[in-house]
């Protein structure tokens, strides 16, 4: 377990006094984490204080530097550009692979030559906030600094507003499970797949109020959307590459199959993770229309609709042989698809149950989740507007 040395992190903001509005929103963002304490001098300098000494001592502090840089500021001579050498210097002396200068673009500009070397951040951009936090998250967890999640615990975007729970890293046996007399063919080989990184994972399909905070224009889904909780209904009727686009807004992408199954799993090797009834949405019990998420008992892990309800788009495209799960050989037709739906009978709604679909159709039952490789602190946190 890493020492628990620092109570937040200390990010020194250095920008040019030209940016000032900019940097205000995200020293606010970084603000309300509540495990990053950020330094804009504007907040922190008292009246009578040297300014130089007290940003020299606050550069000395800091556990990163974030550089914001601008058009205006990247060309300014001035005191920025002997805090950005002050920064380097005290790199240096930082251990290898420390994340410790972080260039925050705040507009489409060209990078010092300088600062290079260190990837850049474009706050400009819908994911750049998610970003910098992943980043800063990286380099709390080297301090001791923030939230380690427990399993199933959840935590909401504040991209889209949509829940996501954290899946940790593990083992499990994928495939059919023993002794389930629905398995079929796909299902085998039974096989141990390792899990070697934790990940987010929606709580539950994406739901078309999810969808459209990020795209405006979608239209009306036409099944079930009489219903006074429409909003809550997944997103469905949508290709695999839009399924694909919408994860890379909220900077994530679709799941793998086995990183889905083994978050569906939780832990078991039951075909379910309860009495059918209790935790899906089949033919015989949906009256055959799309059901608003969160109906049915979460699994273990606190995922909703993982079985039944809607199909799922993974990542995967579909191999030609069972016994050819991990062959890239050949390019095939099909994505592959996982869960079962509100219009598919029983045998659809168990763990291991294989689909497969063509990328550019769209379904009435088909919907999505979205995982997200972030560091294991809060994705709440992240922006302080859950």
């Amino acid at each position: 377990m890493v020492e628990h040395r620092f109570s937040k992190l200390k990010v020194f903001l250095c920008h040019a006094s030209g940016d000032k509005e900019p940097v205000r929103v995200i020293h606010g963002d970084l603000a309300r984490t509540g495990w990053v304490q950020p330094w804009l001098d504007e907040v922190e300098l008292l009246p009578g204080q040297r300014w130089r000494d007290s940003i020299q001592e606050a550069l000395r502090e800091a556990h990163v530097v974030a550089v914001c840089l601008s058009q205006r500021s990247v060309a300014k001579e001035g005191f920025v550009q002997r805090e950005i050498s002050l920064a380097l210097d005290a790199e240096l002396e930082k251990p290898f692979g420390t994340i410790y200068i972080v260039p925050i673009l705040l507009e489409p500009c060209p990078l010092p030559a300088r600062l290079r070397e260190f990837q850049a951040v474009e706050i400009f951009k819908p994911t750049g906030r998610i970003k910098l936090l992943e980043a800063l998250a990286r380099r709390a967890l080297s301090l001791g600094i923030g939230h380690r999640p427990t399993p199933g615990e959840a935590s909401t975007s504040p991209l889209d507003g949509e829940q996501y729970v954290w899946i940790p890293p593990g083992d499990f046996f994928m495939g059919a499970s023993p002794g389930d007399e629905e398995a079929l063919i796909p299902e085998f080989p039974r096989r141990r797949v390792t899990i070697s990184r934790g990940f987010w994972i929606g709580q539950t399909p994406v739901t078309i109020r999810g969808y459209r905070a990020l795209v405006p224009a979608t239209t009306s889904v036409s099944v079930g959307t009489e219903s006074p909780d429409a909003l809550q209904l997944p997103m469905v009727a949508v290709t695999w590459s839009q399924a694909a686009s919408y994860c890379a807004l909220v900077g994530g992408r679709l799941p793998r199959e086995a990183e889905w199954e083994y978050a569906a799993r939780a832990g078991s090797n039951e075909p379910r993770y309860g009495p059918l009834d209790e935790v899906a949405w089949y033919a015989a019990n949906s009256n055959r229309r799309l059901q608003p998420v969160g109906g049915k008992k979460p699994n273990p892990w606190n995922l909703y609709d993982m079985l039944g309800n809607v199909y799922e788009w993974c990542d995967d495209w579909k191999e030609f042989g069972a016994q050819d799960w991990d062959s890239d050989e050949e390019v095939p037709e099909y994505r592959m698809i996982r869960g079962g739906s509100f219009i598919y009978p029983p045998v659809g709604s168990r763990a291991s149950n294989r689909g497969w679909c063509s990328p550019d159709r769209s379904h009435e039952d088909l919907g999505f989740r979205v995982v997200l490789d972030a560091e294991p602190l809060r994705v709440a946190s992240f922006a302080g507007r859950s």
